[in-house]
């Protein structure tokens, strides 16, 4: 896991400035090759093959073509194999070296054998290109942006802007203040985009132009699919297993978090099968039961389990601390937890597991019962449309009459009256009820799907796997661990496992939001009582915080989006919302997502 940058405009001093903003992703060393106008940097944290022989940049063994790769190959021994039946000799014995050299063989088409998370840029000085790739999940990030004819990328846009000045783009906040969070390739900035998911593109330093060569597969097929809710949860116990030992893969010592949910206990109970006796970590919120169910996961596994106590002191500091740790503005709250959960690890292990994607893969909202109904992908629909037209910007209608009209809809869309996946999507996730910019981004949504939604997903899972997840989940671990120098891996985020949901949700036919295809795996190695439990999610509300402070910094934010309302796309309803003093002391109780959505905005503006 590192931190990656690079140009191609020559000008050195300024790649090193940036390469220092991203040494949090890499204390390991920083390093940077010239190759004539080219310019790539590297901040390393090592994982595997500890030695100075696996640094990067790192040039192939003809010397034709350069990399610097942020991520880890969890199958880079096998391919490593087939390199070496094929006469390539081998100087290191990481994985960087056989991406390298796997691509200077085969091309762009050997990224279709990837098996882990990626985010990597190669120099081919064969034909004068550059390679940006990203993996199909978008578990690593990459950013990039074309200035005077010049390409710059990098794994975090701060780095950018030690070179060239930003400018928000308000044609990218629809999306924002409804979801809280931008969809890739949009970011918060003017001509500053991030690769999609799977995205491999291929500048061309001659004409100046790029080409999109492709986009990795999700999945990666197996014959013998089940038939039967037996066969589905063998064949899924098989998957998990499969992939859990697979990113364990590691020269140094591998730990886990451990919630005590679902997801999170699964990893352990498969880690011991396997052998395994991670360290396992666990925050304790207070008020959750999650603390009595995790001690009696690691007490049954007999795993040595760290727990570290939530004290509102600790969160209140913390929550000063994640504006300079955030790279984009979000609404996710748990970004505060989250970022405190790697503080605490931090200089105790480098590589720590992760329960994420579990939900998005194996339906574990409740969200998803209602969506499950809905079939229909378009941009507009007449009956959302006037149900929008209904609602108030007011304080009153905010507390009265706004709930009143979102019954209504609820009604329609939980009984299927109407066939809506995105209105009813939006209806449950959005930031506020209260519709600002929607038709723009009821039609960013129906482009997405469009676009890159795979018929063998099912369609209740499509916005959460296409959007959800690679823009706010996984977006907000890697800001979280990489600020404290830790590699977080998600065992769930990986292509046979995608495969193996598809394949067994289909058969099990389980009810959407329960999870019970995952339960019935975890229910072989876990007593059936710490298995079958209800869900709760790893978040802390609000009023843990000292909401004096919360409140003061949102009236702020309110009066920073009103005096720069063309500068974030602020439509007049949405000033109506802000401006109103009722409207906000009941957006900051009833909707605080928004009210954190706007409070991050201005922080990362403001700075």
């Amino acid at each position: 896991m590192c931190g990656i940058i690079g140009q191609t405009d020559g000008k050195i001093e300024a790649l090193e400035r940036a390469l220092m903003r991203l040494a949090h992703r890499g204390p390991d060393g920083q390093h940077v090759l010239v190759n004539g106008p080219v310019l790539l940097g590297h901040a390393r944290l090592s994982i595997i093959d500890l030695s100075a022989r696996s640094d990067q940049p790192m040039r192939s063994a003809s010397g034709l073509v350069s990399i610097v790769f942020n991520g880890e190959i969890y199958n880079y021994r096998e391919l490593r194999q087939e390199l070496e039946g094929e006469g390539t000799i081998f100087r290191t014995t990481g994985d960087t070296e056989v991406l390298l050299e796997g691509y200077e063989r085969h091309g762009t088409a050997y990224f279709e054998k990837l098996r882990g998370m990626w985010a990597f840029a190669i120099h081919d000085a064969r034909n004068h290109t550059i390679v940006l790739a990203r993996d199909p999940f978008g578990i690593k990030p990459l950013v990039y942006a074309i200035r005077g004819g010049s390409l710059y990328f990098s794994s975090e846009i701060r780095a950018l802007r030690e070179i060239f000045p930003l400018d928000p783009d308000p044609s990218a906040y629809p999306a924002f203040f409804n979801l809280g969070y931008f969809i890739a390739p949009a970011t918060p900035y003017k001509n500053v985009q991030k690769l999609r998911a799977g995205e491999v593109l291929e500048w061309n330093l001659r004409t100046k132009t790029f080409e999109l060569k492709g986009r990795v597969s999700r999945f990666l097929d197996e014959p013998d699919l089940p038939h039967s809710r037996r066969a589905a949860v063998d064949y899924l116990d098989r998957a998990l297993t499969e992939s859990v030992e697979a990113h364990y893969v590691a020269d140094l010592p591998v730990s886990m978090l451990l919630s005590g949910g679902t997801d999170s206990s699964l990893i352990a109970a498969l880690s011991k099968k396997l052998g395994r006796n991670p360290t396992a970590y666990h925050i304790a919120v207070p008020q959750s039961e999650d603390t009595a169910y995790a001690e009696a996961v690691a007490k049954h596994l007999g795993l040595h389990l760290i727990i570290k106590p939530l004290s509102q002191s600790a969160l209140e500091k913390q929550y000063e601390k994640v504006w300079n740790i955030i790279d984009e503005p979000t609404a996710d709250i748990s970004i505060i937890p989250t970022s405190l959960v790697f503080e605490h690890i931090k200089g105790h292990s480098k590589v720590v597991l992760s329960g994420d994607g579990g939900d998005e893969l194996f339906s574990g909202y409740l969200r998803h019962r209602p969506i499950a109904l809905h079939q229909a992908v378009a941009p507009l629909h007449r009956t959302q449309a006037m149900l929008n037209m209904l609602l108030l910007p007011t304080g009153l209608g905010l507390k009265v009459w706004n709930p009143l009209i979102e019954r209504i809809r609820v009604r329609l869309i939980a009984r299927g009256v109407i066939d809506d996946l995105v209105g009813a999507y939006l209806m449950i996730v959005r930031l506020v009820r209260y519709p600002i910019r929607e038709r723009e981004v009821r039609e960013l949504l129906s482009k997405l799907y469009e676009a890159e939604n795979d018929p063998r997903m099912l369609p209740m899972l499509a916005f959460d796997l296409l959007s959800y997840l690679p823009n706010d989940i996984l977006q907000k671990t890697d800001t979280a661990s990489m600020a404290s120098s830790i590699e977080a891996r998600v065992p769930f985020v990986d292509r046979r496992v995608m495969a193996a949901s598809v394949a067994t949700l289909n058969v099990f036919g389980a009810p959407a939001g329960e999870k019970l295809i995952l339960k019935e795996v975890l229910a072989r190695y876990l007593p059936r009582e710490l298995v079958f439990r209800n869900k709760s999610g790893f978040g802390v509300p609000m009023h843990a915080y000292d909401p004096h402070i919360f409140i003061a910094d949102f009236q702020k934010a309110c009066g920073f989006h009103l005096e720069n309302q063309d500068v974030f796309g602020v439509d007049a309803p949405m000033v109506h919302l802000i401006e109103n003093k009722d409207s906000r002391e009941i957006i900051a109780r009833k909707y605080p997502r928004f009210a954190f959505a706007l409070i991050s905005n201005w922080k990362v503006h403001a700075k």
